[in-house]
């Protein structure tokens, strides 16, 4: 019998072989599928909150704060929020206000640790998170429409409704609200 005969028929070892080969790039491949699908997850932890920052900015803005009050508004906000978030390293949110046309604008760029892709070498998947808002109203006119029939009588709905009908006029025109945005 030959030598290629033989190690033709021989394919015992074979398997072991391609196995060991075929291994670490599978691992390579679950490994990348799981941490880019913690990273696709934390990325939309952080949008959200980048959005809310930026919102909660927008409101603050119409109040007469500062642009430097606003980027730290926008800045404790992040930290606050993201400080839950293990494994995810934040460089400092970039917010840029716009006084032409009332933009708040803000990023951040965030880098979350990887844990089974670390076998190739790759210790974190990094991702840019952007948000905006307006932070000026246009004029908006604002019309209450109340019930007062007989059933309003009951169970204190008229007061209930009085009650909503301040908070609502409060929210929308805070006392501290600057002078252009109140028309009688």
């Amino acid at each position: 019998m030959s030598l290629f005969t033989r190690i033709n028929r021989d394919r015992s070892g074979q398997v072991a072989v391609l196995f060991a080969l075929s291994i670490i790039p599978i691992v390579a491949v679950a490994g990348f599928a799981i941490d880019f699908q913690q990273t696709v997850k934390r990325k939309a932890k952080v949008q959200l909150v980048m959005d809310s920052a930026v919102l909660a900015a927008a409101r603050v803005k119409q109040t007469g704060a500062t642009n430097q009050e606003i980027k730290t508004t926008v800045q404790q906000f992040m930290n606050a929020q993201i400080a839950g978030l293990g494994g995810l390293a934040c460089d400092p949110a970039t917010v840029t206000v716009t006084s032409s046309s009332e933009e708040i604008d803000a990023s951040i760029l965030c880098e979350q640790t990887t844990a089974l892709i670390k076998v190739v070498g790759r210790d974190q998947m990094p991702f840019r998170v952007t948000s905006a808002s307006e932070y000026g109203i246009d004029k908006v006119d604002v019309a209450f429409m109340f019930d007062i029939s007989g059933s309003m009588n009951s169970s204190n709905r008229l007061v209930n409704l009085k009650a909503a009908a301040q908070e609502a006029i409060n929210v929308l025109l805070p006392e501290n609200a600057p002078a252009e945005l109140i028309e009688d």
